[in-house]
């Protein structure tokens, strides 16, 4: 990707849950491509909505209060700062995260209609190759709700798009497993594999089959906010749904 290149993220939150006439935005970050890496920039939308203005180095957090279920909470909200960006926007993970083949392999609504977004970046001249007429031929990821692909490929799409930028050889994540989705699962480093923190626990491994309670994997993604949680910062949520994905292929892994 060329030096000058720039990915723009836009961020909005619902304040009442199932309710987009109720979003607001609330951040758009930048990430700039360099002659020796990326950096990144974040924006804070005020409340009138009508400007962003530049988050300071260190990032900030803000709170929000947010109807779910007819309940009223407070959601924390972090901007990351700028060494935070580079934490996850990694060498090895190919510093703009999603922007590769598996996950660009699907369609999307463009003015007009819908179109392959590999197909319609090539017709458009941002790819070497001047057109893609069968994306099917290329890999690609699943996306997490999608009931017509197995529940393994969805696992290990899940594992690749939020996972796989530190956990890969030669990544920055101490674990020693290999989350990308082109790895063969038998050489990945996740079934019955023995964690580098068992959790104080001996009979955890990463990925127990047929045992979510010793899982290790599925511990951090479930772990309340703190050191032991994954991803490790600009998340103050939990992914149920993420978590009852890969609870569902634990418990797939045990049958024949």
């Amino acid at each position: 990707l060329p030096t000058g290149a720039v990915w723009v993220k836009q961020f909005d939150l619902e304040l009442t849950r199932g309710n987009p006439a109720t979003a607001r935005r609330i951040e758009t970050r930048f990430l700039i491509k360099t002659d020796t890496g990326v950096h990144g920039l974040t924006y804070r939308w005020n409340d009138a909505q009508t400007d962003a203005t530049l988050v300071p180095d260190e990032g900030a957090d803000a709170e929000f209060t947010v109807n779910e279920n007819g309940v009223a909470r407070t959601q924390t909200w972090r901007f990351p700062g700028r060494s935070e960006c580079l934490a996850c926007h990694t060498e090895r993970g190919g510093f703009a995260l999603s922007f590769n083949t598996r996950q660009l392999n699907r369609d999307h609504p463009f003015p007009g209609g819908s179109a392959n977004i590999l197909t319609a970046l090539a017709t458009a001249g941002y790819l070497s190759t001047e057109r893609i007429d069968t994306p099917a031929i290329y890999p690609a990821l699943a996306a997490a709700d999608n009931a017509t692909a197995s529940v393994e490929l969805r696992a290990r799409s899940y594992l690749d798009a939020n996972c796989s930028q530190c956990h890969q050889p030669n990544g920055t994540a101490p674990g020693s497993f290999d989350a990308r989705a082109s790895t063969p699962l038998s050489l990945a480093g996740l079934v019955n594999e023995t964690p580098i923190d068992n959790g104080g626990d001996p009979a955890n491994r990463v990925i127990a089959p047929g045992d979510a309670a010793h899982s290790r994997l599925l511990h951090r993604l479930a772990a309340s906010n703190g050191a032991s949680r994954m991803p490790p910062l600009a998340t103050r949520e939990r992914d149920l749904a993420g978590e009852s994905l890969v609870t569902q292929w634990i418990a797939a892994l045990a049958q024949p």
